[in-house]
Protein backbone atom coordinates (compact mmCIF):
# COMPACT_ATOMS: atom_id res chain seq x y z
CA UNK A 1 0.00 0.00 0.00
CA UNK A 2 1.37 3.10 -1.04
CA UNK A 3 0.76 6.81 0.61
CA UNK A 4 -0.63 9.91 -0.82
CA UNK A 5 1.26 12.56 -1.04
CA UNK A 6 -0.23 16.31 -2.17
CA UNK A 7 1.16 19.57 -1.55
CA UNK A 8 -1.38 21.52 0.94
CA UNK A 9 -2.16 25.24 2.13
CA UNK A 10 -1.81 24.70 5.88
CA UNK A 11 -4.60 27.39 7.20
CA UNK A 12 -4.22 26.05 10.15
CA UNK A 13 -1.33 29.04 11.10
CA UNK A 14 -2.26 32.07 9.14
CA UNK A 15 1.43 34.47 9.06
CA UNK A 16 1.46 38.06 10.31
CA UNK A 17 1.82 38.72 6.47
CA UNK A 18 -1.61 37.16 5.82
CA UNK A 19 -0.03 34.11 3.72
CA UNK A 20 0.13 30.44 5.06
CA UNK A 21 2.93 27.95 4.97
CA UNK A 22 3.00 25.72 1.69
CA UNK A 23 3.43 22.32 3.30
CA UNK A 24 4.02 18.62 1.50
CA UNK A 25 1.40 16.46 2.81
CA UNK A 26 1.81 13.00 2.88
CA UNK A 27 -1.15 9.95 4.62
CA UNK A 28 -0.77 6.54 5.38
CA UNK A 29 -2.85 4.29 6.96
CA UNK A 30 -4.76 7.16 8.98
CA UNK A 31 -1.32 8.96 9.73
CA UNK A 32 -1.11 12.61 8.50
CA UNK A 33 2.34 14.16 8.05
CA UNK A 34 3.26 17.74 7.11
CA UNK A 35 6.68 18.73 5.58
CA UNK A 36 7.62 22.29 5.46
CA UNK A 37 8.94 23.29 1.95
CA UNK A 38 9.93 27.10 2.92
CA UNK A 39 7.24 28.41 0.78
CA UNK A 40 4.24 30.69 2.08
CA UNK A 41 1.22 31.93 -0.29
CA UNK A 42 -1.69 33.54 -0.24
CA UNK A 43 -4.98 31.69 -0.61
CA UNK A 44 -5.00 33.51 -4.27
CA UNK A 45 -1.43 32.52 -5.01
CA UNK A 46 -1.65 28.65 -3.81
CA UNK A 47 -4.69 28.55 -6.13
CA UNK A 48 -2.97 30.40 -8.64
CA UNK A 49 0.10 28.06 -8.51
CA UNK A 50 -2.17 25.09 -8.74
CA UNK A 51 -4.49 26.59 -11.47
CA UNK A 52 -3.11 29.55 -13.52
CA UNK A 53 -5.90 29.88 -16.17
CA UNK A 54 -8.46 30.62 -13.69
CA UNK A 55 -6.28 33.82 -12.84
CA UNK A 56 -5.95 35.63 -16.10
CA UNK A 57 -4.91 39.29 -15.72
CA UNK A 58 -5.20 39.28 -12.11
CA UNK A 59 -1.08 39.51 -10.90
CA UNK A 60 1.74 41.53 -12.47
CA UNK A 61 4.40 39.93 -14.23
CA UNK A 62 7.01 40.37 -11.35
CA UNK A 63 4.55 37.83 -9.23
CA UNK A 64 3.67 35.67 -12.06
CA UNK A 65 7.20 35.05 -12.20
CA UNK A 66 7.75 34.32 -8.51
CA UNK A 67 4.37 31.81 -8.47
CA UNK A 68 5.82 30.00 -11.23
CA UNK A 69 9.01 29.93 -9.55
CA UNK A 70 7.34 28.73 -6.52
CA UNK A 71 5.52 26.13 -8.60
CA UNK A 72 8.40 24.82 -10.11
CA UNK A 73 10.24 24.14 -6.46
CA UNK A 74 6.43 22.75 -5.64
CA UNK A 75 6.47 20.05 -8.38
CA UNK A 76 10.13 19.31 -7.51
CA UNK A 77 9.29 18.22 -3.88
CA UNK A 78 6.58 16.52 -4.87
CA UNK A 79 8.55 14.62 -7.88
CA UNK A 80 10.75 13.53 -5.30
CA UNK A 81 8.40 12.58 -2.85
CA UNK A 82 6.76 10.24 -5.04
CA UNK A 83 9.86 9.00 -6.31
CA UNK A 84 10.76 8.11 -2.65
CA UNK A 85 7.40 6.79 -2.10
CA UNK A 86 7.45 4.58 -4.88
CA UNK A 87 11.03 3.10 -4.27
CA UNK A 88 10.20 2.03 -0.83
CA UNK A 89 9.19 -1.56 -0.80
CA UNK A 90 6.94 -1.07 2.78
CA UNK A 91 6.81 2.78 3.33
CA UNK A 92 6.77 4.12 6.65
CA UNK A 93 7.91 7.77 7.72
CA UNK A 94 11.20 6.98 9.49
CA UNK A 95 12.34 5.44 6.08
CA UNK A 96 10.78 8.33 4.12
CA UNK A 97 11.95 10.95 6.24
CA UNK A 98 14.99 9.55 6.08
CA UNK A 99 15.66 9.18 1.94
CA UNK A 100 14.35 12.96 1.41
CA UNK A 101 16.37 14.56 3.89
CA UNK A 102 19.33 12.53 2.91
CA UNK A 103 21.38 15.00 0.87
CA UNK A 104 22.98 14.38 -2.42
CA UNK A 105 26.62 13.66 -2.65
CA UNK A 106 28.48 15.58 -5.15
CA UNK A 107 30.60 14.05 -7.92
CA UNK A 108 33.27 16.44 -7.40
CA UNK A 109 33.90 15.71 -3.21
CA UNK A 110 36.43 13.46 -3.28
CA UNK A 111 36.60 13.68 0.81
Amino acid sequence: MKPTIKIALDTRRQKESGVYPVKLQIAFQRETKRYSTGISLSKEQFDYVLNPSKYKGMFDAKLKRELHEAQLELNTMLGKANDIAIKLVDFGFAQFDKKFYQKKLSNTDVY
